[in-house]
């Protein structure tokens, strides 16, 4: 729709003519499209200054309106208020070779992981998350697994990790002050005289012990009186107390063995 409009440029009103134009958006949904007025789209061209007098321009042009926007201006332009574009809904995919498709219809897993990995939408990435659930996925802890059978055996193996943290502490707690304890070692000590009783979840230091090789390899042998004494496969009962692991950067707790015996 073109109007003949007043505007004015520095000393002289001037004559245009705008035309307006609607602008429209479009929403995609799994429903099909969906299109709504976003705003306008203004084509000014420029004609003619008229003259200094505003009365004058009045009583050439009285059905004229006044336009703000071409304040200023000799040339001609445009301008829109609003947006134009693209908008995608929850249930299809905004991103990827699917974009537009919907999200229910996907039976590619790979598909729906990329699309998840990419999604920034909560509710999009709810739906798509539905559809891999759909398929036979599992979520645990925010993240998708193959099946229900792999979220069950990380359930069972964090389950484990907590009985043995668990176990630990006690084992620390109750040797605050020092006292015996029962190991069965199933390999040698570190080359730093150190032992994981991976049976306990428990850290083990000797204050004395040796450094020793054979065919290359390195490894440490806790000493009495300065000898060696082979532990690998062996019951050892240790008379050990809980302290700060000041001597390594974790600053977690370990048992430091004053003396001990094979069983």
């Amino acid at each position: 729709m073109a109007m003949i409009t007043i505007g004015f440029a520095t000393q002289f009103y001037t004559l245009w003519d705008v035309t307006k134009e609607d602008l429209f958006s479009t929403t995609v949904t799994a429903g099909g499209e969906m299109h709504h007025k976003t705003g306008d789209r203004f084509v000014c061209v420029y004609i003619k200054n008229i003259s200094t007098d505003l009365d004058k321009v009045l009583s050439l042009y009285p059905d004229a309106p006044i336009n703000e926007e071409l304040r200023g201006k000799s040339r001609s332009f445009e301008y829109t208020t609003g947006n134009q574009g693209v908008t995608y809904g929850d249930d299809v995919f905004a991103y990827g070779y699917n974009k537009g498709k919907a999200i229910a219809e996907c039976i590619s897993i790979r598909d729906l992981s990329w699309a998840l990995q990419n999604e920034s939408n909560s509710g999009r990435a709810r739906n798509i998350k539905n559809q891999m659930i759909a398929l036979g996925m599992a979520e645990y802890d925010g993240k998708m697994y193959e099946n229900q059978e792999k979220v069950d055996a990380i359930i069972a193996r964090r389950n484990e990790a907590d009985k043995l943290r668990i176990n630990a502490e006690c084992i620390y707690s109750s040797l605050t002050k020092g006292g015996k304890l029962v190991v069965n070692f199933n390999k040698n000590l570190t080359t730093d005289g150190r032992y994981y009783d991976a049976e306990n979840g428990i850290h083990i230091l000797f204050k004395d012990f040796k450094t020793c090789y054979y065919n290359g390899f390195e490894y440490g042998l806790p000493t009495i009186k300065g000898v060696g004494k082979k532990v690998k496969g062996k019951v050892v009962e240790l008379e050990c107390q809980t302290l700060e692991d000041l001597w390594s950067e974790h600053g977690e707790l370990v048992l430091v063995v004053n003396s001990f015996k094979i069983i």
